[in-house]
């Protein structure tokens, strides 16, 4: 009867309609959530408090400072370079080792050597710059997901 006036007024009462469903799912959302209990997200759970606080109730300063370290270990090298990172181990009482070249499973078996001394479990990472020598030999390469300077 009027064209597409009528139209309007049919779109009109539409986005009413629509706008009013969206209001009330978002206020009874709203309802739902206010009244539920708030939950601490898994990562802020102190369940390993009493072991935390029992350790650092024993450490000296000089085991406290000692734990800021991460010190280069490589896989590749004689056993007078594994006796170094175990002095480091045991007299500085380092927080970590990071390794550079050789193969994985020399990697795993050092690992094992050093957590097996450390009174405290050590953070261990892996370094590389790109290139393939920094790699573990027998490890895969996953190449970098953007061009570098060494790709020209």
């Amino acid at each position: 009867m009027f064209g597409k006036l009528g139209l309007i007024f049919d779109d009109c009462r539409n986005m009413k309609m629509r706008f009013i469903r969206l209001f009330s799912f978002t206020c009874s959302l709203l309802l739902a959530t206010g009244s539920a209990k708030a939950v601490a997200p898994p990562y802020l759970i102190d369940t390993n408090q009493v072991w935390v606080d029992s350790i650092l109730n024993t450490m000296t300063l000089d085991e406290k400072i000692g734990q800021l370290f991460m010190v280069a270990a490589y896989s590749n090298k004689d056993e007078a370079n594994y006796k170094t990172i175990d002095k480091y181990i045991n007299d500085y009482k380092v927080g970590g080792l990071i390794f550079f070249q050789g193969t994985a499973q020399k990697q795993a078996e050092l690992t094992n050597r050093y957590q097996a001394q450390s009174k405290i479990p050590l953070w261990i990472g892996f370094g590389h710059a790109f290139r393939q020598y920094y790699f573990l030999s027998t490890a895969t390469c996953f190449r970098c997901n953007r061009p570098t300077q060494f790709d020209l």
